[in-house]
């Protein structure tokens, strides 16, 4: 596949949206039944690791377009989540797409700022810390030379998340190349057997937090975007379990770094 570009909106259900020809919909994990659109990708085809989203989310289409895609410009949005062009009133278009990469070498969702937490102590108030500091300990071994940007970024109150970028294939193969080695690492020396239907997406969680890792190593320039949520978005939801998490939270790894 060489088409020039493509930005993949990554679903799990059939969805209707007005999008530009670039946009192509790439249906993710085992569907008992195919979601089908006139022209769309599956992480099934091909060489992939579909069997995996339910830990991976939306890295099952990462995995997909690095090993199948042989495109200019590769892009990885969500059908509920979308970048918006400068305007902030329609979807980006190819051509402002290809514009932004002629002056920076990534578009990214704009930052979410947690104010009062760092991305550490957010991981652990939400999540299970040992699995981010297992991560912490395959850069040490693997990636040694990006341990002090690890640092760095698990230290910010504001980072880029939603697994969402667009770069061009040069760079969206070596930022996979290094994230996907770190993840299948941490496979073999973690149990999420246990875990709720929530905590066990784990991987695509800290990916989430990965990303910028990659970015301030390699310094990657990049322009930042407004994401479109569309439909509900249940912050009251959000805020009431990131309240709960925080109250139970026991604090172990506080001096971690």
């Amino acid at each position: 596949m060489s088409e020039k570009i493509n930005i993949l909106v990554v679903t799990h259900k059939k969805f209707k949206l007005n999008l530009p020809d670039c946009y192509i919909p790439i249906v993710v994990g085992k569907q008992k039944e195919e979601v089908s659109f006139p022209k769309f990708y599956s992480d099934r085809s091909g060489e992939s690791i579909s069997e995996k989203n339910r830990h991976y989310c939306e890295l099952t289409a990462y995995y997909w377009a690095w090993k199948n895609l042989n495109s200019e410009i590769i892009g990885i949005v969500h059908y509920r989540r979308l970048l918006l062009n400068t305007k902030n009133k329609k979807w980006l278009s190819e051509k402002e797409i290809r514009e932004n990469l002629e002056r920076k070498k990534a578009i990214l969702p704009k930052k979410r700022n947690y104010f009062i937490e760092t991305t550490w102590t957010h991981y652990e108030n939400n999540h299970n810390i040992n699995d981010l500091i297992e991560v912490k300990k395959i850069i040490r071994k693997k990636y040694p030379e990006y341990l002090r940007d690890f640092e760095i970024v698990m230290n910010r109150t504001n980072g880029h998340r939603f697994n969402i970028l667009i770069m061009n294939k040069k760079e969206f193969d070596l930022y996979c190349d290094w994230l996907f080695s770190i993840l299948f690492e941490l496979e073999k020396k973690i149990d999420i057997s246990k875990y709720d239907s929530y905590q066990t997406r784990v991987f695509g969680f800290l990916s989430e937090r990965l990303l910028d890792v990659w970015i301030q190593k390699n310094d990657i320039s990049y322009t930042e975007k407004k994401v479109k949520f569309v439909g509900n978005e249940e912050w009251g939801k959000k805020i009431s379990r990131f309240l709960k998490n925080k109250i139970k939270s026991t604090k172990v790894s506080r001096a971690y770094f």
